[in-house]
């Protein structure tokens, strides 16, 4: 990595600040998926992948993408996204 990459690197932990977890790996039965960065799923380390929420509705026929904002995690975006998924019958 060089000098550049490692300045942005120290640039966005700064103004970007990951917040702290307000969930934990079983916090989300059958709905925490992780997604891998790489492109090769098989030998992706658990720090290289993302973790998501998969939540399904039996009559959907749309899918919703909720991206959520900095300093917000998957456990206070929860409540909102399943809100979301009962009212629209969706799978978000």
């Amino acid at each position: 990595m060089d000098s550049t990459m490692l300045s942005l690197d120290l640039v966005n932990r700064v103004l970007f600040p990951r917040p702290k977890s307000t969930y934990g790996l079983h916090d989300f039965p059958e709905e925490l998926i992780w997604i891998p960065r790489s492109l090769n799923p098989e030998n992706a380390p658990a720090e290289e992948c993302v973790p998501c929420i998969l939540l399904t509705s039996p009559s959907a026929r749309f899918f919703v993408l909720y991206l959520h904002s900095n300093a917000e995690d998957l456990g206070r975006c929860y409540s909102f996204c399943s809100t979301l998924r009962y009212q629209f019958q969706v799978n978000v």
